[in-house]
């Protein structure tokens, strides 16, 4: 599992960038750029069966300029389906849902995809 910069690259170490704004990035895809270079925003995918979270989640993230919520799911199946669709860059993930869970999302997930960043977000 690579370790990602803030801005969703991995960093020439293989691990997570200590650079400050407006110094030079030490992550493989962006030497020598100025932090303050505009990416392209993180995509996420939030899979969640309570709404309140799911709302929750896509307000505080939609406030960050870097982060984009490009798909929300209320079950295991779905969040597969639309992780098939959108592939995310990283898709927040609860444990316990309804009809098919969060394990088994997961897994099938990363089985069609191996390299599929996974956060686990949960009160298990």
């Amino acid at each position: 599992m690579a370790l990602l910069t803030a801005h969703g690259h991995r960093n020439k170490r293989g691990r997570a960038g200590t650079a400050q704004p407006g110094r030079v990035s030490t992550c493989i895809s962006c030497v020598g750029a100025p932090l303050t270079e505009k990416k392209d925003p993180i995509s996420i995918l939030i899979v969640d069966d309570q709404p309140v979270m799911r709302d929750g989640l896509r307000a505080i993230l939609g406030q960050e300029p870097d982060m984009n919520v490009i798909g929300e799911a209320g079950n295991g199946r779905v969040a597969i389906e639309q992780f098939r669709k959108l592939r995310p860059d990283i898709t927040l993930i609860d444990l316990q849902m309804l009809e098919v869970d969060g394990l088994q999302a997961i897994t099938t997930i990363r089985d069609e995809f191996p390299d599929a960043t996974v956060v686990v977000l949960t009160t298990y």
